[in-house]
């Protein structure tokens, strides 16, 4: 019997080995098209899969002695010369680093599968076959969107979902606390999945097991689409005929509790090209609602005073915070004029009070 970390790279294999099929007939328009993953084109779905392996493989590359780790810019680097590159050359590159990583995990021999361990962004370095797992995360759901921007029906292949449904029963099931969100759920329950041993459990967390338990709902459908829902894949446009979940929840009570993956830390944004909809390389990022700095008053900063006095909008007291936008008297911009704080004069005492 195979290891879980031989069935993983084997599957890895199987997904590499279709978009190296697929991806050379893509025309420029449809690189530039839209795909499944909302505001990325293929050409950026690609580009990350194939910064992922380059990524990926520096770890692979330190754990198994063959290189030095990498150093704290080498991700930034990494994801900098991908975005600079034009749709075509991030397609031809990532076909060509995903072949370089899975023939690199195919060489490990088997008997080094259950003591080798690999380090990730994770704070320990992790199993051969979780390390394997984590990149078939990754793979199995990008290479769904670039599927599906070309084909609304397209599913995720079933070798895939079957290993990963195995990893996200066991060490891979961390993810799920950053996808699901549990308070969206209208109550606990238990999904029993249909025809398989696994149950979508979501308590104060959410975790996807094979433990026997008494189920609330069941979710009737192939196990690829609960792998999508998981992810949050699973439209009402990209959801298989048939598809239902009984009990108490529905299926777009499970849609809201797994909206999708978000990951921790700083996380690369796809450089905008004309045409994607996007800002454009250079453009300055405005939050919604505000116009540029340049177009807003200067804001000085001062320390709050140690006593105010009088409510808001009287004599006194009126800023509170450290920061107030600057007054005209000493800009020349709008605003509201500095308030002087009034210090509280004490108290006489009395003589025979304490």
């Amino acid at each position: 019997m195979t290891t879980l970390a031989g069935r993983t790279i084997a599957a890895l294999r199987s997904e590499q080995d279709g978009l190296a099929a697929l991806v050379p007939s893509l025309t420029p328009d449809q690189l530039t098209g839209p795909s499944g993953a909302s505001a990325w084109t293929i050409a950026d779905v690609l580009s990350h899969l194939g910064s992922g392996a380059e990524i990926t493989r520096a770890g692979f590359l330190a754990a198994v002695g063959r290189a030095e780790a990498p150093g704290p810019d080498f991700n930034q680097s990494v994801w900098d010369r991908w975005n600079a590159s034009s749709p075509q050359d991030q397609a031809t590159g990532s076909i060509s680093a995903n072949e370089t990583l899975v023939a690199d995990l195919e060489s490990v021999p088997g008997d080094r599968h259950e003591e080798l361990r690999v380090r990730t962004f994770l704070p320990d370095p992790v199993p051969f076959a979780l390390f394997a797992g984590l990149r078939l995360s990754e793979v199995a759901q990008h290479t769904w969107d670039v599927r599906v921007g070309l084909d609304p029906s397209a599913a995720l292949s079933g070798e895939s979902a079957e290993v990963l449904a195995e990893h996200l029963a066991g060490g891979l099931g961390f993810l799920l606390g950053f996808i699901g969100k549990p308070k969206e759920a209208p109550e606990q329950a238990v999904v029993a999945i249909s025809g398989t041993p696994y149950r979508i459990v979501i308590e104060e967390s959410v975790r996807f097991t094979t433990d026997d338990l008494p189920a609330t709902a069941t979710f009737t459908g192939p196990l690829e689409a609960v792998l999508r829902l998981l992810y949050g894949r699973l439209s009402a446009a990209h959801t298989p005929a048939g598809t239902d979940v009984t009990g108490n929840l529905t299926l777009d009570d499970l849609r809201a509790t797994f909206p999708g993956f978000s990951r921790p830390g700083r996380r690369r944004r796809p450089v905008s090209r004309s045409g994607t909809g996007r800002r454009p390389p250079g453009t300055p990022h405005v939050r919604p609602g505000r116009g540029p700095a340049a177009d807003r008053p200067p804001r000085t900063c001062a320390a709050r005073p140690a006593r105010t006095t009088g409510p808001p909008g009287g004599r006194a007291g009126t800023w509170r915070g450290r920061c107030r936008p600057s007054s005209s008297r000493s800009t020349g911009t709008t605003g509201p004029p500095r308030r002087r704080s009034v210090a509280r004069r004490p108290r006489r005492r009395r003589p025979g009070r304490p």
